[in-house]
């Protein structure tokens, strides 16, 4: 961990307030159903301190990547899978205005390109899991918290260099995750929910990251 030296705390801003200590560790999701989607295979994991948040979400059935060591190496079957991986991370809000609790993700980072809804889930919290339904679309998903990953978070971000993309490591408990922005913007002319996976293979290799 000597690396962390190099690290300065993130200073965040307080225009969010904190979200509540029960919103705060790691989350894995144990089941989404949406419109002709039911999956419990994907690994998921949504690591939450008290204002950003972290997620990574990789698909099953993982192509072998034993002999690759850059996109150019990479088949349709390998590009086709990273296509699907998702990873996001950014500034979530609570909001108790309504009757229900809506958790709002506000993403400063993605993998992906841009949605064209905001991130939100009405949150109920039952004794064995957290219960999110979809604010601007139909969706079910259940999350539970990991263990040892309760107590004990900071952010930090790397020393600012212009040069290269921001990059944060996040820590909650025995969890860290790392967030590194894309190296280049979308294409200003990319539409909203665009799927990448409509690419052909050198397309793909240009705009994944």
């Amino acid at each position: 961990m000597s690396h962390v030296k190099k690290l300065s705390p993130l200073l965040t801003t307080h225009t969010i307030p904190s979200v509540p200590l029960r919103y705060r560790g790691v989350w894995r999701r144990t089941l989404l159903e949406a419109a002709d989607v039911y999956d419990v295979a994907t690994n998921v994991l949504w690591m939450q301190t008290s204002r950003w948040h972290a997620d990574l979400r990789i698909p099953a059935l993982r192509p072998d990547f034993s002999q690759v060591d850059s996109l150019a190496a990479c088949n349709h079957e390998q590009l086709m899978w990273l296509a699907q991986q998702q990873g996001f991370a950014g500034v979530t809000e609570v909001d108790f205005a309504s009757q229900a609790e809506i958790c709002r993700w506000h993403r400063l980072v993605d993998f992906r390109p841009p949605a064209a809804t905001p991130d939100a889930g009405c949150m109920t919290f039952e004794p064995t899991q957290l219960v999110e339904t979809g604010v601007h679309a139909e969706y079910l998903e259940h999350w539970i918290r990991l263990s040892d990953t309760e107590s004990g978070f900071a952010v930090f971000k790397y020393d600012s260099d212009t040069s290269r993309p921001p990059r944060l490591l996040l820590i909650a408990g025995d969890a860290v995750m790392h967030v590194r922005a894309r190296p280049t913007d979308w294409p200003a002319e990319l539409p909203p929910d665009f799927d990448m996976m409509q690419l052909d293979d050198t397309a793909l290799r240009m705009m994944l990251d």
